[in-house]
């Protein structure tokens, strides 16, 4: 079932928009940029608003966030199980593999 994302205009607004949608949103960057109160992006804008994510308790994907508004940016909460996942498909180690096959719906018993 796809969950449909609400239009944010506060950090508050995304953090709570994240925790509806089990840990994990998609936005574009104009639309972050725009919760931020900028007119553009650029790498000052980009580094304020990581850091604003991070005081609420969110990080991002891709970590360099875009230049370009039209891309999207995945934000998630630090601490969920949605972290977990993205963190261990980002770090490529052999012990992050039960925790991506366990997402999955895999059966981890024999690994």
């Amino acid at each position: 079932m796809p969950i449909f994302r609400r239009m944010v205009s506060t950090y508050g607004d995304l953090r709570n928009e994240v925790e509806a949608n089990q840990g994990v949103s998609t936005i574009s960057m104009r639309e972050l940029r725009q919760v931020h109160g900028a007119k553009r992006t650029g790498i000052h804008v980009n580094s304020a608003i990581s850091r604003e994510l991070a005081a609420h308790g969110l990080s991002h994907q891709p970590k360099k966030l875009p230049k370009r508004q039209e891309r999207f940016v995945r934000v998630y909460e630090q601490v969920s199980p949605s972290a977990s996942v993205i963190n261990a498909v980002l770090a490529v180690k052999p012990q992050n593999d039960t925790v991506i096959r366990k997402a999955a719906g895999a059966d981890t018993s024999s690994t």
